[in-house]
């Protein structure tokens, strides 16, 4: 099957920038109230698809691609930043996007 490797590139970027979204509507949702268990909760979930994705990697490399993303989404989650950080938050998401670009074409 000649289209696999960019099935599994898509899978993962879908896996990984659904993990922006929904960390993203998270800081915004949460306000500016405090960290709670769920924020951690979340944050465990999204790291735990990101180092997923990379070890799967070792047989698909296109699957390193999303890991960056829902890394970036597990340390936002963790942090719980104030909904003022969102233009920051963008940015760094848009430097997680670069980095698995620049993986998914290195494969």
């Amino acid at each position: 099957m000649a289209d696999r490797p960019v099935v599994l590139l898509w899978l993962a970027w879908i896996v990984g920038f659904g993990c922006t979204i929904l960390g993203v509507h998270r800081v915004i949702e949460r306000g500016k109230a405090a960290r709670s268990a769920f924020d951690i909760a979340t944050g465990f979930v999204f790291a735990a698809a990101g180092v997923a994705l990379a070890i799967f990697a070792t047989r698909d490399w296109m699957l390193v691609a999303g890991s960056p993303l829902a890394l970036g989404a597990g340390v936002v989650a963790f942090l719980a930043p104030p909904p003022a950080k969102l233009r920051t938050i963008g940015f760094a998401m848009v430097g997680a996007s670069l980095v698995a670009i620049a993986l998914a074409l290195l494969g």
